[in-house]
């Protein structure tokens, strides 16, 4: 396992767990870095970044990004865009160079639209559904793992754009399957099929469940169960970046885990799924902006973490889903 990744498992602190249903939450202390950026919403809030379709064309699996920042802005996996020609969330975390343009690799989550409703992409706050996240994480890598081969993993830091948008393809018809599912379970109509309204449909319920999820003094992670089951463990490397982000990361949780009947806890065990991570096959690629993105499969793993200037800027790992979960609608 890369040294850097290897560090920061070994040096994250698991605190006092917080519980909503059936889902569990243990705020995580991750070591600090000292690398300095901007959110997606910080930058946008700012007015100093732009995402648009790369022409007026546009193309389903990229859209394009212009940071007109002195610093770098940090897109998270799986951060959704509303806009354009039809919403899309982010096949990979992307740390984009201050002052200039990248290309970033993109999964539709809007499957039947394909007309321009702004000519700017907007930050809607959320992160994609635990499932829909899951299934596009692993089909990315999956895609790198056929296509990249030797041509990517050089050591180079920075692929160049096209090869980007290319090898960091999801498998989409998979993607909007998820999405369906979830509009399925929600009881969502949608005239477009689009993710975020299943989010807008749940808005209440989702907002009181997530309730007690408060981030804590220097938090900069979560580890997640559900019934007692690790779904998945997070964690970014500045502390104001993750209070940026924890509402709309616990949000991509917790639209599917308060589908789920709550069956019980179980015994969680971090240091056990800490195992497993570092126990998983891994390889690493350019990133489509700063850094070398590492990407870690197992039978029952896939995750990926971002490493830039001898800091992980952010990682995500997930269990493969648990098909003997209790969910209200399949």
């Amino acid at each position: 396992m890369n040294e850097t990744v290897r560090e920061y498992l070994d040096g994250l602190e698991f605190l006092k767990p917080q519980v909503s249903g059936p889902m569990e939450v243990i705020p995580v202390r991750a070591p600090g870095g000292s690398l300095n950026y901007l959110t997606l919403s910080e930058a946008m809030e700012r007015e100093v970044l732009w995402i648009g379709e790369v022409d007026e064309s546009g193309s389903v699996p990229q859209v394009r990004a212009v940071n007109r920042s002195s610093e770098p802005v940090l897109v998270i996996d799986g951060e959704e865009l509303e806009g354009g020609k039809q919403n899309r969330v982010a096949n990979a975390t992307v740390l984009l160079p201050e002052e200039s343009g990248t290309i970033i690799p993109v999964s539709c989550v809007e499957q039947a639209r394909w007309s321009y409703t702004s000519k700017e992409f907007r930050d809607p706050g959320r992160v994609a559904a635990l499932n829909v996240r899951l299934t596009k994480t692993r089909t990315v890598t999956e895609n790198l793992e056929g296509m990249a081969g030797p041509i990517m993993d050089s050591g180079s830091e920075q692929a160049p754009e096209d090869r980007a948008v290319e090898f960091y393809r999801s498998n989409q018809g998979m993607v909007w399957d998820e999405v369906n599912r979830l509009h399925r379970r929600t009881d969502t109509e949608s005239v477009t099929w689009a993710m975020g309204d299943a989010y807008r449909k749940e808005a209440d319920k989702l907002n009181k469940f997530k309730r007690p999820f408060k981030p804590v003094k220097d938090q900069n992670g979560v580890l997640v169960a559900i019934n007692g089951t690790i779904a998945g463990l997070e964690f970014v490397s500045r502390t104001e970046a993750y209070r940026r982000l924890h509402d709309r990361i616990m949000g991509s949780y917790a639209i599917e885990a308060m589908l789920h009947e709550r069956v019980g806890y179980g015994a969680i065990e971090p240091a056990s799924f800490i195992e497993e991570i570092m126990g998983a096959d891994e390889k690493s690629y350019p990133s489509p902006g700063y850094g070398r993105d590492h990407r870690y499969t197992s039978d029952h793993i896939t995750g990926s973490a971002l490493t830039h200037s001898g800091e992980v800027v952010h990682s995500v790992f997930f269990r493969l889903r648990n098909d003997c979960s209790n969910t209200r609608n399949h």
